[in-house]
């Protein structure tokens, strides 16, 4: 693991973002009564706890096939195609479609803005 950070790519900046502002920010503004109060607050600390998440699995797995294994072999970089970004972009936004509509039509939060509207479907 610490021939993992020594490496030039990463180094010890990457670690120490994945441990401080994206691992212990969140921890102690998640934990702290007061915080959770705030909704920008605690808004702000479940995206750092997110991209604390995000970067770990960016880190650890994406990152890791392409060190080299060699001394001679090159440092491999891997960029994806418009292609591959525009069927992640469309998962993404089908689930945002799926919540959407399940918030505003399904009584699962109970009495919302929307629910006491006569929907008829014809």
């Amino acid at each position: 693991m610490g021939d993992f950070y020594a490496y030039k790519h990463f180094g010890p900046a990457l670690l120490f973002m994945e441990i401080v502002p994206l691992g212990l920010l969140p921890a102690i503004l998640l934990t702290v009564r007061l915080t959770a109060k705030k909704r920008g607050l605690l808004l702000c600390g479940a995206v750092l706890a997110c991209s604390g998440v995000l970067l770990n699995r960016f880190l650890l797995t994406v990152q890791t096939l392409a060190l080299p294994t060699l001394p001679f072999d090159e440092f491999l970089q891997y960029v994806p195609s418009w292609q591959e970004v525009a069927t992640f972009a469309g998962v993404i936004a089908y689930g945002v479609i799926v919540y959407s509509l399940s918030y505003r039509y399904l009584p699962l939060f109970g009495k919302t803005k929307g629910a006491d509207r006569n929907v008829s479907v014809d």
